[in-house]
């Protein structure tokens, strides 16, 4: 979380900090005009307004839902991957969206799905900034069956090994490096949604295409019972 909010706030502090050294530079030098100080000032509150807006995101993030409410399960997603946009960026990562319905609407803990959402592309970031792939893609659907509102998040990382696939949801199992994590976030995610919402969270390797080509990855699947 902490490297995602450093992420978010990387581009608009070096603007700032880039924009008040242009403006002194041109202060010394006496080349400093009226339209050329609204011009920086005006760029200034911009990227001060965005880190704002970043700290009321992250805020709201980390709001505990005290009650159960309905939420709209593809708003929630969006303003997850707002969190996640930064990073995602700077590993050159693209999102695809497949979405048959605009909105989604579930009962339950708006805040924890987010939070199974950023732990699902995280793992997704992290596989795929090692992936050989050019093209890194996080292919994302939404739709509805006939008890359920999906949501599923697949990447084009090749798939999880299939001796293993059974296991990712156990208790501390992780394939990272001991430093990079305990394994409990993919464990946690699935108590928050089969638990606390009654849903479904699973994994399967799958195959999509995009733009014309075919590719092979995990899809993680978010099911919420229909309202």
């Amino acid at each position: 979380m902490i490297g995602n909010i450093a992420h978010q706030w990387r581009q608009p502090l070096s603007a700032i900090s880039s924009t008040a050294s242009s403006m002194l530079l041109q202060l010394q030098l006496d080349l400093l005009e009226k339209k050329d100080i609204e011009k920086s000032y005006n760029s200034i509150i911009k990227y001060s307004d965005f880190l704002s807006q970043t700290v009321e995101d992250f805020r709201s993030f980390f709001k505990e839902n005290k009650q159960k409410e309905e939420f709209d399960m593809i708003k929630t997603l969006h303003n997850t991957i707002t969190i996640t946009s930064a990073t995602y960026k700077d590993a050159a990562i693209q999102i695809a969206y497949n979405f048959d319905v605009e909105e989604l609407y579930a009962y339950g803990f708006a805040n924890e799905l987010s939070q199974v959402y950023l732990n699902i592309l995280s793992n997704a970031k992290d596989i795929l900034k090692n992936s050989e792939d050019q093209n890194k893609i996080v292919k994302i659907r939404a739709y509805e069956n006939d008890n359920f509102n999906v949501v599923e998040i697949i990447d084009n990382a090749g798939g999880i090994n299939e001796e293993i696939i059974d296991k990712i949801f156990d208790p501390y199992f992780t394939t990272k490096h001991q430093s990079q994590g305990t394994g409990i976030g993919l464990y946690m995610s699935k108590e928050i949604i089969e638990k606390h919402m009654s849903g479904q969270l699973t994994a399967h390797n799958t195959k999509f295409k995009f733009q014309s080509k075919e590719y092979i990855g995990a899809c993680f699947k978010i099911e919420l019972p229909r309202l």
